[in-house]
């Protein structure tokens, strides 16, 4: 077949759509906006999303976000998230992981959260800055 090439899935196609296909897939995805952090509704915004989070999964955020990006011990984030209970570590941890989820964050490639092992953590994200009056997702520029 003249003029034709192998796609990605061994099909036959036109060399065009083949080179289409490649410039596709070598483009960059569009870098997506930081979430935006909402103290009013205990919530973050992704662009027009709101993502809700637990009471712990906010305040163990709101203490991150509070001093980045120093480590912030597990000690520490236990008493600031759990002031009247007795908890473990796993429940931190789980907490963690929520708040990843959240954030769309990945452990082993971090963007928002950093874990030091038997330590702690430590926030290295960038948030989108507070509207004056939160309690809708800021406006489309």
């Amino acid at each position: 077949h003249v003029g034709c090439e192998r796609s990605p899935r061994g099909r036959r196609v036109p060399a065009s759509a083949v080179a289409e296909w490649y410039d596709r897939d070598a483009m960059p995805a569009p870098p997506v906006p930081p979430p935006r952090f909402d103290r009013v509704n205990q919530c973050i915004w992704w662009g027009q999303r709101r993502v809700d989070l637990s009471a712990n999964a906010f305040r163990l955020l709101e203490h991150l976000i509070s001093r980045p990006p120093q480590l912030v011990a597990k000690s520490e984030l236990l008493d600031a998230v759990w002031p009247d209970a007795h908890v473990v570590d796993a429940v931190l941890s789980v907490t963690v992981s929520q708040l990843r989820d959240a954030l769309e964050d990945d452990a082993r490639k971090p963007r928002f959260i950093e874990t030091v092992n038997g330590r702690g953590y430590r926030w290295i994200g960038t948030l989108a800055p507070e509207p004056a009056s939160s309690g809708a997702p800021a406006a489309a520029a």
